[in-house]
């Protein structure tokens, strides 16, 4: 292996490490979402007979969870079009196939948690 070789190797390893913290912030972010919005629909009916102070304090958290929803889906856009270092196609799915994969590159199989460089790396 070429010294080209391995810094691209390294540079697709931090590639994928950063796919799967982004991937385990974006799980996280989903479910205090759905936590969120379980606990605001099951308020909702409560809020309604409520003084003017305790409507106003619903409404600010429902505009906060608004901006936390957006702010997750903007998050899931950088995850969505990631492409394989190795194959460059669309990591998460494959069109031609109609296949979605979440653990593994849905065209060539390649994993993050398996990555062929890393064993030669950690080896130097």
């Amino acid at each position: 292996m070429t010294e080209s070789d391995g810094e691209a190797a390294r540079s697709a390893q931090e590639e994928l490490r950063e796919l799967v913290r982004r991937r385990a912030v974006l799980w996280i972010e989903g479910a205090a979402c759905l936590g969120a919005a379980a606990a605001m629909w099951s308020l909702s009916a409560r809020v309604q007979g409520a003084t003017p102070e305790a409507q106003s304090v619903f409404l600010v958290v429902a505009f906060a969870f608004g901006v936390a929803c957006a702010r997750m889906v903007a998050g899931m856009i950088p995850v969505l079009t990631f492409r394989c270092p190795r194959c460059d196609g669309l990591f998460h799915a494959d069109a031609s196939r109609r296949t979605v994969r979440l653990r593994a590159c849905a065209h060539c199989g390649l994993s993050p948690e398996r990555f062929p460089g890393e064993a030669d790396a950690e080896t130097r």
